[in-house]
């Protein structure tokens, strides 16, 4: 085997940290790539899990029901014979998810390499490797006392997100005035699974909760599936208590036995260690885009506070034009005090010294994220967006960036078919909610035809006002 691949863990391993956190391992590995191959083979395993806690759910409650007519002495020749039924549905669907596992570790298998008994592990495989008495497992809300095991278990754990941070639940108090809950799975101390949530309230969408709000990634996050489990457990029946009337789980791999949807994707791309290589490595009609956007005589430049009014000028604008309410600017503000990962602004200035393209930027750990990238409808065709795009990434390449994240689309998108020409690969968000009795699954979102003539309204307000009427709006727009 190639000397270069990188020491990955074996096939023991795999199932045990792989399928945790699927797109992440791909992604901490270097392993994106696969990322097409293996996401239909995901895909069908998750839907088969989903049917298999259906079905165990129906014969539970068929076992009750026969037990209840066998102990009154009444006939159930019926409801055993749908028991059976359900049964042999249920051996199709386990033979479904085998199937699926096992064409994911095929895939996989070649790029496994035997780690050599001298080399110490990495920490993602040192956390894997843990033993730990599960039987002792607590969950229980974040205290200071907890923080410094969190923040262990936070640098190692390769599912991490810069959303499970503490501090990023703070950071919404502070700024949309929202109740977190922040839940810590620990045994004797020892952190082994986080799930940060955050608590919505308002006349216009009543109450509930959301791991995690304004962002692409949360829900909860642990060793195994049984630490997952029992964060999940605790913030349902906090939930239920709480009277709210879902949460929503943006998770990076699926949760079992709660209803969801996978119409959204992330878009990422693997860095080189040099932009001159990314540069060659996008197509000629990439490059050619770029290039267009060059003799219009932008300047780019790229920092923190010092940039954000530039920033939210052109943010403000486009957000108008998309018929969406903007944050307030104090969030942004936020952001950049905080010192939670790596923020940065990256502005475009016309020849004039006028912001007319700009982006917003948060980095953790190996990889570089753009939540926000705004350019004016007048500059369309001057391409200064592709030369934003391209000062972000070359930025990414500069900083040492492993994986560059251009943010969320749905398949087939105008998005989607942006991001991917820049090479960027798919990568499958899993939305899952907890319901109350009798709940739906909710539509906050603008292709709800009812939101068609507000969203049409506000296209027609005045800049100014927008940033007035805004982020109160916003606030309960997750």
């Amino acid at each position: 085997m190639d000397s270069s691949m990188p020491n990955l863990m074996n096939k023991a391993e795999l199932s045990k940290a792989f399928f945790q956190a699927p797109q992440q391992w791909l992604a901490q590995h270097s392993l994106s790539a696969l990322s097409v191959e293996v996401n239909p083979h995901l895909l069908a395993r998750e839907q088969a899990l989903q049917e298999k806690g259906s079905y165990k759910v129906k014969t539970g409650k068929l076992s009750r029901e026969i037990g209840a007519l066998k102990k009154a002495g009444q006939p159930a020749e019926s409801l055993i014979a749908e028991m059976k039924g359900y049964k042999s549905s249920l051996k199709d669907v386990e033979a479904t998810i085998a199937e699926a596992e096992a064409a994911i570790t095929a895939l996989l298998a070649p790029q496994l390499q035997p780690k050599p008994s001298n080399n110490t592990p990495k920490p993602e495989q040192q956390l894997a490797q843990r033993d730990i008495d599960y039987s002792a497992l607590q969950v229980e809300l974040f205290t200071e006392a907890l923080k410094p095991a969190c923040e262990q278990y936070l640098q190692q754990s390769p599912q991490a997100t810069l959303y499970h941070q503490p501090g990023w639940c703070g950071l919404i108090e502070q700024s949309f005035g929202h109740k977190p809950h922040y839940y810590v799975a620990h045994v004797g101390g020892e952190v082994v699974g986080v799930l940060p949530l955050i608590h919505l309230k308002s006349r216009l969408f009543g109450a509930f909760a959301v791991s995690m709000p304004y962002f692409n990634y949360g829900g909860p996050i642990g060793e195994t599936e049984q630490v997952c489990e029992a964060l999940v457990a605790a913030a349902n029946q906090q939930a239920a208590n709480s009277q709210l009337s879902h949460i929503e789980y943006r998770c990076l791999q699926p949760l079992a036995k709660h209803p969801g949807h996978q119409d959204k994707i992330s878009m990422w791309l693997d860095l080189p260690s040099a932009s001159e290589q990314l540069w060659q490595a996008l197509g000629a009609k990439v490059r050619a885009q770029v290039n267009k956007a060059k003799p219009h005589g932008f300047t780019v430049h790229i920092g923190g506070a010092e940039l954000l009014d530039d920033f939210y000028h052109v943010f403000a604008i486009n957000m108008r034009d998309l018929g969406t309410p903007v944050y307030a600017k104090s969030f942004f503000q936020n952001i950049l005090a905080s010192h939670i990962g790596k923020a940065n602004i990256v502005l475009l200035k016309n020849s004039l010294g006028q912001p007319v393209s700009a982006s917003f930027l948060l980095g953790h750990k190996q990889q570089l994220e753009v939540p926000w990238a705004s350019t004016l409808k007048k500059e369309n065709r001057t391409n200064a967006n592709m030369l934003l795009y391209w000062s972000m990434l070359q930025f990414a390449c500069e900083q040492g960036y492993k994986v560059f994240d251009f943010g969320r689309s749905s398949v087939d998108a105008s998005t989607y078919k942006f991001k991917k020409q820049w090479g960027a690969k798919p990568v499958q968000l899993h939305w899952h909610y907890w319901l109350a009795e009798g709940g739906e699954l909710p539509q906050l979102n603008p292709n709800n035809p009812k939101y068609k003539m507000v969203i049409w309204a506000w296209q027609r307000l005045p800049v100014w006002l927008t940033k007035i009427l805004g982020p109160p709006i916003v606030k309960s727009l997750p």
